[in-house]
């Protein structure tokens, strides 16, 4: 688990600073922020690799580097360790071109999985990507993470061991076939999946039996149970749909995995999960709190002044946010300064009224 993440001279600002809530965390903003590039970073303090290393197809998941080359950089993440919280400090060696960090073992955080923005996916699995032997001290010597292309999801996804190709994942469409037909704990479990992911329980996604297609192809495909069309197969389903079972597929097939490997290995499967995805999403709010009052935050610095609009991310100051949504639940028309806002923030008000109102509900 990572607590918090402080960068400085990396990327796109001379310094930013993230502190995580507990559960969940929601960072938004507009294209080219850097909102990808902080989960690359998230990802790279977790398992200790960038995803375009492990996976060369992919387009996106290159390593960081340093906002002014001239000046140094470091990345330090608060993890979670066995004794405990603590942070660690990786430094940009200029001439080797690559990023250095303290010497020891790093916390084992967890299961990761991360879902990319072009429908890839990389998986980090403590069970099968950390050291193989207590010798082994650097990051360099173990394992590499599990990274997917789009494709790859979908078709399989094979690795080299000791000189010999080796499938390393069958694919969505054998996979979920096969658990469908076997009606065992991983069809349930994907279902389940499915179920918390759907838009809401009037549209709940629901799997049909496997469907063969082509003459052509001896595979089945799994597809999905609709109101309008009866059973749909998953690879006619609409692009939204399949990124939803894309991800619930992963999240089933990395858990399934990590057990077999840890009865295999002789260890207790790990209790936490960690669950990064990269998604565009219209409108920007600057807070959003989770249960129990916990919230994260990104702090920026320079911070703008509090009724300050942000140009650059389209966004208004805290003192303006506050009192549009304190206007909405006093039903007050006056205390909205709609008037005051720029054109491309007004489009957006309701949004961020809905947005803001979670703030307001707690």
């Amino acid at each position: 688990m990572i607590k918090r993440l402080k960068l400085d001279n990396v990327g796109p600002a001379p310094e930013m600073e993230l502190d995580f809530a507990r559960r969940l965390n929601l960072v938004t903003g507009d294209n080219g922020l850097g909102k990808s590039f902080l989960l690359d970073v998230v990802w790279w303090a977790l398992t200790g690799c960038w995803p375009k290393e492990v996976n060369r197809h992919m387009m996106s998941g290159h390593p960081a580097r340093p906002h002014d080359a001239a000046v140094s950089a470091t990345i330090t993440p608060t993890l979670l360790g066995r004794t405990g919280f603590a942070p660690f400090s990786a430094f940009y060696e200029r001439r080797d071109q690559r990023w250095k960090r303290d010497a020891g073992r790093p916390a084992i955080p967890g299961i990761v999985v991360y879902a990319h923005a072009d429908g890839s996916f990389s998986v980090w699995d403590p069970a099968r990507n950390y050291w193989s032997e207590p010798g082994d001290a650097t990051l360099e010597e173990r394992r590499p993470a599990y990274v997917f292309t789009e494709a790859e999801v979908w078709d399989g996804l094979r690795d080299t061991v000791d000189g010999r190709s080796v499938p390393v994942c069958f694919g969505l469409l054998y996979d979920w076939s096969r658990w469908i037909q076997a009606s065992d704990d991983n069809a349930r479990v994907m279902a389940s999946a499915l179920r918390a992911l759907s838009p809401g329980p009037a549209q709940a996604i629901e799997p049909g039996a496997p469907m063969r297609l082509s003459v052509y192809d001896a595979r089945e495909s799994p597809s999905i149970t609709t109101d309008y069309a009866g059973q749909v197969p998953i690879i006619h389903a609409s692009s939204g749909i399949r990124r939803i079972i894309a991800l619930a597929y992963m999240l089933t097939w990395t858990w399934s995995e990590h057990r077999i490997a840890s009865e295999l290995r002789g260890d207790d499967p790990s209790r936490k999960v960690i669950m990064t995805r990269c998604r565009s999403i219209l409108g920007t709010v600057e807070r959003v709190r989770g249960g129990q009052g916990r919230h994260a935050m990104i702090r920026v610095h320079p911070a703008p002044e509090p009724d300050a609009f942000d140009e650059m991310v389209r966004q208004p100051g805290r003192r303006a946010l506050d009192g549009l949504a304190a206007a909405k639940y006093s039903g007050s028309k006056e205390a909205v300064p709609a008037r005051e806002f720029p054109p491309h923030w007004r489009r957006s008000l309701n949004d961020l009224l809905v947005a803001q109102a979670v703030e307001y509900r707690l």
